[in-house]
């Protein structure tokens, strides 16, 4: 409902157990309609779907062509500069307002709306700050230090690259390979050839709400026979562990740092901590940027994780956060 006709989708997890709470693709379409006894009227209604600009039959939750995260990304580098040992959430970064990127005559802006204020003073900041006011310059540099290795390494940790059957097939989430310098750096923005889905995006967001494991996503709570009795049940799964529980506290904190007083405001919850990273993600020429939210929300024992992303919805802030409030109140009651 949140999503109010935009094209699409929205993945809600369990971050304990990995139990698909919700998984919505938009738009989509009447599966009765291919399932008539008229088969001329069945192969209308296919040749009319397979037609339709929309694309509705593709599932932009676990499929498609993917998208790129944009700064929703920066979640995984703050991990992988975590898990290097070199970092942590009070280490001081460089944040400029602009960034030559290395080898190239491309100047990469500080701010996803093309402004040039640097990252705190003497254009500096912690990586806790730099999460916060999600800075491109800080993201691009701090990547290349962490390097391609412990980035991929992180990354595969969350779970791409992996094949995933939920038991719906999953499209693997991917970074660019043998990447120079500059398209590291692009890379670390959640740009370049990085391409996930929004499953992946909220396995990402489950771990740091579940001390750092990834569960695996599961769709199915139970298969039961005629008179109901249970042949197999949800049972839960550790997919990998990014990050220790440590470093995981960290990323809470940082990430909670950026509903209270950053770009994901719009996601706030009262009562509830609630902590998340937006993206806006550059993906065509002349063609508004996608909205993602990407998130947790926990009081007790109620948690959720989430990942919004809205196709063209500009500013993650403006879009794609307060879908994720949504989502997030529908299991979490203050």
């Amino acid at each position: 409902n949140a999503l109010d006709g935009r094209r699409g989708a929205v993945v809600a997890l369990d971050p304990e157990t990995g139990a698909v709470l919700a998984m919505v693709s938009a738009p989509s379409f009447d599966p009765n309609l291919l399932a008539s006894h008229d088969t001329a009227a069945v192969s209308r209604a296919w040749t009319e779907l397979n037609e339709d600009p929309e694309r509705p039959l593709t599932n932009r939750a676990i499929g498609g062509d993917l998208y790129p995260p944009g700064s929703a990304f920066k979640l995984v580098v703050a991990a992988a500069a975590l898990e290097s040992g070199q970092y942590t959430a009070e280490t001081e970064i460089p944040g400029p307002g602009t960034y030559q990127l290395p080898n190239s005559s491309a100047v990469m802006n500080n701010r996803a709306s093309g402004g040039t204020e640097a990252c705190g003073p003497e254009d500096r900041s912690t990586l806790a700050d730099a999460l916060r006011q999600s800075c491109n310059t800080s993201f691009a540099m701090l990547g290349q230090e962490v390097g391609e290795e412990q980035l991929r390494e992180t990354a595969a940790d969350f779970g791409f690259g992996q094949r995933l059957e939920i038991p719906l097939s999953v499209t693997p989430s991917t970074i660019g390979d043998e990447l120079d310098a500059a398209q590291l750096a692009t890379t670390s923005i959640g740009q370049y050839e990085t391409r996930v889905t929004p499953l992946q995006m909220a396995m990402v967001a489950g771990s740091f709400a579940n001390d750092g494991v990834v569960m695996e996503p599961q769709l199915v709570q139970s298969v039961r026979t005629s008179d109901l009795s249970a042949v197999a049940e949800l049972s839960p799964k550790e997919l990998g562990q990014p990050l220790t529980a440590a470093n995981a506290a960290q990323m809470r904190q940082m990430m909670v740092g950026v509903v209270e007083d950053g770009t994901g405001s719009a996601a706030a919850i009262d009562g509830v901590e609630v902590g998340g990273k937006t993206g806006t993600a550059e993906w065509g020429v002349d063609r508004a940027p996608h909205s993602w939210y990407v998130g947790y929300g926990q009081q007790g024992d109620q948690k959720i994780a989430v990942a919004v992303l809205v196709e063209e919805g500009g500013y993650g802030s403006r879009t794609a956060a307060p879908i994720a409030k949504d989502v997030m109140e529908a299991v979490i009651q203050p």
